[in-house]
C-alpha cells in the first residue's frame, strides 16, 4: 500500500484512494491523508463511549486481560441475538433479523433489513494524519 501511494505521490496524480479494512491503522497516515484515503471496515471500537469503558473494565476484572477483537465480536453477536429472540419470540430468528432496526454494538453493527447480508459497515478516511470515522 505504501509503495502504491508513494508512486501516486511521485507522479502527482490528483486522485482519491479507496480501500478496505487493510487500511485501518496504516503506518503512514500523513501520506494516506494527502489523498483523503477513504476505506470501509467491519469492526470499530469507539474507546470514548461509556459502554465501551464499562465492558473493558468488567472484562478485565473477569479475564485479567484487556478485551480483543474476538471478545467484542462475541459480546456483540450474543447481545444482538438475545435482543432479537426477546423482541420477536414468535418468529424464526432469521425473520427477526430482517424485521430488526439497525443495531450498534461495541465493535460491530448489524442491519439485515434487505436480506441475509449485513449492510452495516463503518466508513473511515484519513485526514490531517489521522483516521477518522465518517459513519
Amino acid at each position: 500500500i505504501r509503495a502504491a501511494l508513494n508512486e501516486i505521490n511521485r507522479i502527482d496524480l490528483p486522485i482519491r484512494v479507496l480501500g478496505n479494512k487493510e487500511w485501518h491503522d496504516f503506518a503512514a497516515p500523513q501520506l494516506a491523508s494527502k489523498f483523503f484515503t477513504t476505506y470501509t471496515n467491519d469492526f470499530y471500537v469507539d474507546e470514548s463511549l461509556a459502554a465501551t469503558r464499562l465492558f473493558q473494565d468488567r472484562y478485565g476484572a473477569l479475564a485479567g486481560t484487556e478485551p480483543n477483537q474476538l471478545s467484542y465480536a462475541c459480546y456483540d453477536v450474543t447481545r444482538y441475538i438475545l435482543l432479537q429472540l426477546t423482541a420477536h419470540a414468535a418468529k424464526p430468528l432469521h425473520e427477526a433479523f430482517h424485521d430488526a432496526p439497525p443495531y450498534q454494538g461495541l465493535g460491530i453493527r448489524f442491519a439485515f433489513t434487505n436480506g441475509n447480508v449485513n449492510e452495516s459497515i463503518y466508513f473511515h478516511r484519513y485526514k490531517d494524519g489521522a483516521s477518522e470515522l465518517l459513519r
